[in-house]
């Protein structure tokens, strides 16, 4: 989820979606959802900080070797140390806020709040990208999933916490200025592999150096729950969903593609009940109604 979901290319041409790359999409999109389960299982035994660290030490590993095994250039370019710098210290930010709320909320909560990025994106986008400009679906589209972010943080027999929202809203909102970020660098030539390499490349030994610092001496992962959970935040969501999204992003338009983006946190309230025993409140359900019908309202405009 927290890989940015962006072309690597020119905009495709309009294409229809054949039944398989729905279902691809819609598979995709599940596997963002489970995300949340995830970091709550691997908190179980990890400090935050440390999960980050092994969590995106695979990822690093798993889009390194997809680049050199088809070839992808991920050489950054001169002059853009700095912007590579502020892109990766807003990565490194952003994670651990996710981490640390999820630690003290409910993982329906924090896949429902984390999935409202796209809305900080629409907003932060009118006045940092070209062209870019919020509209009247767009505005609607926010207010609506505004009311779901009340509906959700209002609501406490869910296993939420108003720290914990706060944390995770927080890093919707950090997430939202790194996917803003990216898309200025696209603006200027560069690809999401050079990105996501270049964010991840420096920030694994933040985050390795920040444990220790922070946490103490560094957690190692132990148990198969754990290790689990980590593989599949790594190499699931962060190589094959990252991966496989870019491919499908290098064939389609990104409006076709997004306008599934409502369905991860259907995904992640119901995986989160399933496999942490969440429990599926009046007030999560409702929030989880306007967060993907703001979505849908906002991908629209």
């Amino acid at each position: 989820m927290t890989e940015a979901r962006l072309a690597a290319s020119p905009t495709p041409a309009r294409a229809r979606l054949s039944g398989a790359t729905v279902a691809l999409i819609l598979l995709l999109c599940a596997g963002w959802g489970g995300l949340a389960p995830a970091i709550k299982i691997g908190l179980r035994e990890l400090p935050p900080i440390a999960l980050a660290a092994w969590r995106f030490l695979f990822s690093l590993a798993a889009v390194a070797a997809w680049c050199w095994l088809r070839r992808v250039p991920v050489a950054p370019g001169a002059g853009r140390t700095g912007y590579l710098g502020l892109l990766s210290a807003t990565f490194v930010l952003q994670i651990i806020l996710l981490n640390a709320g999820a630690r003290t909320t409910s993982g329906g909560h924090a896949i429902l709040l984390l999935s409202t990025h796209p809305l900080f994106v629409a907003l932060l986008a009118h006045f940092a990208l070209r062209g870019d400009r919020l509209t009247a679906p767009k505005v609607v589209g926010l207010l609506v999933a505004l009311a779901g972010i009340a509906a959700v943080v209002s609501e406490r027999l869910s296993g939420g916490s108003l720290a914990g929202d706060s944390l995770v809203l927080a890093s919707a909102l950090t997430l939202g200025v790194l996917v803003t970020l990216t898309k200025r660098g696209m603006e200027r030539g560069m690809t999401a592999y050079q990105l996501l390499l270049w964010q991840m490349f420096p920030g694994v030994p933040a985050y390795f150096l920040l444990s220790r610092l922070v946490e103490g001496p560094l957690a190692l992962p132990q148990g198969a729950a754990v290790w689990g959970s980590l593989l599949y935040q790594g190499l699931v969501v962060g190589g094959f969903c990252f991966v496989a999204w870019n491919r499908l992003l290098e064939r389609y338009p990104a409006s076709q593609l997004t306008a599934f983006q409502f369905t991860t946190p259907i995904y992640g309230v119901l995986f989160s009940a399933l496999i942490l025993g969440d429990p599926l409140t009046g007030g999560v359900v409702l929030g989880t109604l306007l967060v993907g019908a703001g979505l849908i309202l906002a991908n629209r405009g």
